[in-house]
Parts: C-alpha cells; sequence; structure tokens
C-alpha cells in the first residue's frame, strides 16, 4: 500500500510546499506595502513642516504645526496597534511629553 501512494504524497507535498510559499510571498507583500505606506506618511509629515518653516513667518504657528505633525505620527503607530498613544505599551507619550512636544 505505502510503496502505491509515493507518487500521490509526492504530489501532496509540492502541493503544500507551493501554497506554504505563495501564502509567505502574500504576507511579505503586505508587510512591504506596510512599510512602504508608513515610509510615505514620514516623508509627507517632514515635507509639511519644511515647508511650514518657509511659508509660514510666525515662528509660534511653525513650531505648532510641526508638534502636530510629529504627534500625529505618533497616534497613527498607536491606532495601527489598536491602542491608544496614553496606553503603557506604548513609548510616544512619555517620549512626548519628555521632549516638551505635548505637555500634561
Amino acid at each position: 500500500f505505502i510503496s502505491d501512494s509515493k507518487p500521490a504524497i509526492a504530489t501532496l507535498g509540492a502541493f503544500y510546499s507551493f501554497a506554504l510559499v505563495f501564502r509567505t510571498n502574500i504576507c511579505y507583500s503586505r508587510w512591504w506595502e506596510g512599510r512602504v505606506l508608513w515610509g510615505t506618511i514620514i516623508v509627507c509629515t517632514i515635507r509639511m513642516a519644511q515647508q511650514a518653516h518657509l511659508w509660514i513667518k510666525e515662528p509660534v504657528l511653525v513650531k505648532r504645526l510641526s508638534c502636530l505633525a510629529i504627534i500625529f505620527a505618533y497616534c497613527c503607530k498607536a491606532q495601527l496597534r489598536g491602542t491608544g498613544i496614553e496606553d503603557e505599551s506604548e513609548d510616544g507619550a512619555k517620549l512626548l511629553l519628555r521632549k516638551g512636544v505635548i505637555s500634561q
């Protein structure tokens, strides 16, 4: 019985390995797309802060816009993780408080 089933087992093994590679490739593609999108958010945030420094004359407004851009990135990270920025597992609130970006 076992000698007759070797071709079937080989076919099933090949199918399973193909399915595993295909699934791994899809997971990697999703991870890479998320990484690219996150990089785009960060680059756009930096560009917005740079443009604010060029075009807005009031330093108070420029600092406020820059702080809001920084907070936006940390809030997006917390939202993607399914937590809030004030959650203990997030380092964002503690870091932003220490740097003086936000106040209590």
